[in-house]
This record gives structure tokens, sequence and C-alpha cells, in this order.
């Protein structure tokens, strides 16, 4: 089972905050989440995601990724140039929810592209 940890960055990418962490056996590339509702989740955790991410819209952008753990999830925060990771005992929201392979397959879909060399 991976961990899918949801987080909130900064638009410089300064600053990190970790929403809350899902459980699937799927991987999950990592990437912006653009649209909340494929994740899955009952009405009140969506509710609680919802109001979160509008209450930080201005500077903050939703991500999803999937680490084993929090020190893998960190090290790959700083090599994308996220400066300061965040503590990994502040989530913002308890998740109770599994993702799906319905909703990896939702997550994965499109993420990777690919340019044309001439």
């Amino acid at each position: 089972m991976e961990k899918i940890y949801l987080y909130l960055v900064k638009r410089n990418k300064t600053d990190a905050k970790v929403i809350g962490t899902l459980v699937s056996p799927h991987y999950i590339q990592t990437g912006r989440l653009a649209n909340l509702d494929e994740l899955g989740l009952n009405a009140q955790e969506r509710m609680d995601l919802i109001k979160v991410v509008q209450d930080h819209r201005m500077e903050w952008e939703p991500w999803v990724e999937t680490a084993a753990n929090y020190q893998i999830l960190r090290e790959n925060m700083l090599k994308r140039g996220i400066h300061a990771p965040p503590s990994a005992n502040s989530p913002l929201i308890n998740f109770a929810g599994e993702i799906t392979k319905s909703v990896a397959v939702k997550l994965n879909k499109n993420k990777t592209m690919t340019r044309r060399m001439n």
C-alpha cells in the first residue's frame, strides 16, 4: 500500500503544507490537482478539501503525489525545488478513505507530455 499525499505548494515554491494522506494500492503520478472531485472522497471530506483549497487559492496550488513514507516525499519536494517542505505532523485534514483503481486511472490520465525531436 502506497501513501497518497495531498499538499499545497506556494506558487513561487518557497513553502508547502500537507493537506492530508490517503492510502492506495495504485501508484499516482506527481502533479497538480486540477479537479478535486476526481479523488472520489465522501461528501464531508470533499467539502473540507474544497474549503482548504479555496482558502489558500491566491498563493497556493494543490498537488498530489505517491510516496512510501514522509522522508521520500520530502526528498522529492527538495529535488523539485520546493525550499521548505512541511512538517510530517501537521496535516490539515485527516482522511479516512482509500483511492480506488478507477480514481487512480483518472488521476494518471494524460500526465505525460512528449516532444517530437527533429
